[in-house]
């Protein structure tokens, strides 16, 4: 579900969507736009494919809590121009740029003791992190997913990349907004401007629906 969270939050029908995990190979930059303006950036990484073998090597590491973002940039510098671990590579590359996390799972696939490498691998850049439930059909493992990654992230929001409402996007917003001071004023002012066009689009939709019961 990650791309297609991606998909939503960017209103671009160009994001790569498959049925399987994996389909996201390469790092793809999308751009929210607003009014002419480029509001935020989401890139659409690959995922963990060895999380187990990259956590053993960052702790071979030794590193003490100051020290485990360099440790997990010295995997990046070791590994990133030498074909290994390339998924996590591409994947870690724009978190140590500097971008915030959004770590997405689907609440209809249980959580499994693999995962739990993954969240503290993300854990260790020290970056600021948003975990997304991302709600499908079929079983529902919610609940379970709440006490696995309220132990790894700043914040947990469950959604529904296919049928959530304008507001539940606004409110993932301000959910990296509380988290990321540092990005805080920018999101601020995506939302303001992503607001005014939702107005726009409720105000234009009203008048068609007018015009078309006028017709009738």
């Amino acid at each position: 579900g990650k791309s297609s969270i991606v998909s939503t939050l960017t209103e671009d029908d160009s994001v790569a969507i498959g049925a399987d995990p994996g389909t996201t190979e390469q790092s793809q930059v999308y751009t929210v736009r607003g009014d002419g303006i480029e509001l935020l950036r989401l890139i659409d990484t690959p995922g963990f494919e060895q999380a187990e073998e990259v956590m053993d090597w960052l702790t071979a590491q030794s590193p003490d809590v100051i020290g485990r973002r360099d440790a997990v940039q010295n995997f990046l510098d070791t590994f990133s121009a030498a074909g290994q671990y390339q998924a996590e590579c591409r994947l870690l590359k724009p978190i140590l740029a500097g971008a915030a996390i959004i770590y997405i799972v689907g609440s209809n696939h249980p959580f499994r003791a693999g995962y739990e490498r993954e969240m503290e691998i993300l854990r260790w850049t020290g970056q600021p992190r948003l975990a997304i439930i991302n709600q499908g059909p079929g079983d529902d493992y919610t609940a379970q997913w709440r006490l696995a990654l309220e132990q790894f992230f700043n914040i947990v929001r469950v959604f529904d990349a296919h049928r959530g409402p304008f507001e539940d996007r606004m409110e993932l917003l301000s959910a990296l907004e509380a988290i990321d001071e540092r990005k805080a004023k920018a999101l601020a002012k995506a939302k303001q401007v992503l607001q005014q066009i939702d107005r726009r689009r409720q105000k234009k939709s009203a008048e068609v629906i007018a015009q078309m019961l006028g017709d009738m």
